[in-house]
């Protein structure tokens, strides 16, 4: 992100009211300036990553997938916001194993009749 400085000036125009404890009225006061400044900066947008949602149909147990994905930076280029590199990080999924029930020990072939 890279940082840029900003800054500016307002004027306040004061007046002092006594009216709820004397009866001189108001009082023009002198006008203050203020100056502010800082440093500004303003964050990356990412996009909706495309495609969304992702899907993957129907696989067999086993199958390796996968996807390709976009995911990009919508802020202004404008030497105010910041410049993104976007990361993902995939967690991988437990592969399950093939289900065998006790059942299924049990079952043996029969000869064609």
């Amino acid at each position: 992100m890279r940082p840029a400085w900003q800054g500016g000036t307002a004027k306040v125009t004061l007046t002092s009211d006594g009216s709820g404890i004397d009866t001189l009225g108001t009082t023009a006061l002198s006008i203050e300036t203020i100056t502010v400044g800082g440093t500004l900066y303003n964050y990356a947008t990412a996009s909706a990553a495309v495609p969304n949602p992702v899907l993957f149909g129907e696989h067999h147990v086993g199958d390796a997938l996968s996807q390709a994905l976009s995911i990009s930076n919508l802020g202004l280029v404008d030497g105010f916001t910041e410049n993104s590199t976007p990361a993902l990080a995939v967690r991988p999924v437990r592969r399950l194993p093939a289900v065998r029930s006790p059942a299924w020990r049990r079952v043996r072939p029969t000869a064609p009749a």
